[in-house]
């Protein structure tokens, strides 16, 4: 028989041993001594009393009372399930009881660890949490009364919910339109409970005293995030282009001003720090407005629609040369990828419009609103980015339009449960949108 001092040492230098292999694998030290003498106390009490009895050994295990329900000290809860695994195997040797025991008490050490909580330390893992902080930084006027003027994080309510994203240059005509838009939305009436927050996009190139203008022209909180429109996809050399007689400019814009602006609404605004917090996006264009109430702008019409744009008909004959290549893109790219249109009657619709009339039908796309977890689908980021950052670069290259491209993935990606195309009730635009017509409709509606 060996002696109880000899096996308890060899018994504590594996044990040792293991915590030592263990520990170098992690950063939290070895087993203290104390944890060392709770083991063996274990190893003491499992061991049968007579270690040279094999007819009392076979007895224990035979008998209702299992040797281990009998002879086992109350274990942690954790350490349980070990009991039947144990009792099962009457043969398992003094080290794989310690290889067992030292693994649960190493790793019950570790548990808290794990948890990101040490024991050791006061640091856990909601240590640098704050009342009132959040991950999205962008700063926002008008959130706090009496002090409209000064730039303040949004609280954490607004977390999931609606915010109204419009892109502006600094152009004049562009900002006046803009304060008439703004002071439109007064006409909504979706979110009266926690009026939805507006970004306004720029290239960092407003003025001071228009900035103040833009912030006044709404009570609803207002921040102008930055964006990038002088960057290319990689690959793409716009200088290969610019010169080529399909290329579309738009007066008072920069040469590539109009396919950035479709490339930022399409693919890029998705993953904008600004909008990452919200949900809902509504984009309206800086010549919009609404000259009557409107019911649930700028949440959706419905909970369970992800998509809603007005369908405004086909492509005139004037666009037609934008349309080059676009019809037989996203055939075979459904081929490619093995997609089968989701809404086979929008599909069909497209089908005929390009069969007869040369043209596809399009989205009002001045105004739109979007789940963000919608666009966010891998399968439409892969569309999105097939179109934009990707050869051919068929945005860049034919200035394939948001409108058409929008009614296309409706067809392909969405259903007929999931989109809604009809009109948004108290929505114009453009020329329709002048500052004295607006004030009219507000005096008209009572609005103030």
């Amino acid at each position: 028989m060996v002696d109880e001092k000899t096996m308890q040492t060899s018994a504590a230098g594996v044990a040792q041993s293991l915590l030592g292999e263990i520990s170098s694998q992690s950063s939290p030290s070895p087993a203290t001594s104390q944890q060392m003498e709770e083991m063996m106390r274990l190893l003491r009490d499992i061991s049968p009393d007579d270690q040279s009895g094999s007819v009392h050994e076979a007895t224990a295990y035979q008998s209702d009372t299992s040797f281990l329900r009998r002879r086992l000290p109350s274990l942690p809860a954790a350490f349980h399930p070990a009991r039947k695994w144990i009792g099962a195997r009457k043969n398992l040797t003094t080290i794989g009881l310690i290889l067992i025991i030292a693994t649960f008490l190493r790793f019950s050490d570790l548990s808290s660890v794990a948890d990101g909580i040490s024991t050791s330390s006061p640091q856990g893992i909601m240590a640098s949490f704050s009342i009132g902080s959040t991950k999205d930084k962008t700063l926002y006027y008008n959130t706090k009364k009496g002090e409209e003027n000064k730039a303040l994080t949004l609280a954490g309510s607004y977390d999931g919910k609606s915010v109204i994203c419009i892109l502006v240059t600094n152009n004049e005509k562009d900002v006046a339109d803009l304060l008439v838009a703004l002071q439109s939305l007064k006409f909504l009436q979706g979110d009266t409970d926690l009026p939805s927050p507006v970004l306004i996009f720029n290239e960092n190139n407003l003025s001071d005293e228009q900035i103040e203008a833009i912030r006044m022209s709404t009570n609803r909180p207002i921040s102008f995030p930055i964006v990038d429109m002088t960057t290319f996809p990689q690959g793409f050399n716009p200088d290969d282009f610019v010169n080529q007689a399909q290329h579309f400019d738009v007066a008072d814009r920069k040469p590539w001003g109009y396919y950035q602006m479709i490339r930022f609404f399409l693919t890029t605004i998705w993953h904008h720090p600004s909008v990452e917090r919200f949900e809902t996006v509504m984009r309206i264009d800086s010549d919009s407005c609404f000259k009557a109430p409107n019911s649930y702008l700028p949440k959706m019409m419905y909970d369970h629609i992800d998509y809603h744009s007005q369908y405004v008909g086909v492509e005139p004959e004037a666009g037609k040369p934008y349309l080059e290549g676009l019809f037989d893109f996203i055939v075979e790219y459904m081929d490619r990828v093995q997609k089968s249109p989701g809404n086979v009657m929008l599909w069909h619709f497209i089908e005929t419009t390009w069969k007869l009339g040369n043209t596809l039908p399009v989205l009002r796309t001045n105004l739109e609103i979007s789940k963000r977890s919608y666009m966010l689908r891998a399968d439409i980021q892969k569309w999105h980015s097939t179109l934009t950052e990707e050869e051919p670069y068929g945005l860049f290259r034919y200035r394939w339009g948001d409108a058409i491209v929008r009614f296309l993935e409706a067809a392909v990606f969405a259903t007929d449960s999931n989109v809604l195309t009809v009109r948004h009730e108290g929505y114009f635009h453009k020329r329709e949108c002048s500052k004295e017509e607006v004030e009219l409709a507000l005096k008209h509606y009572k609005i103030r």
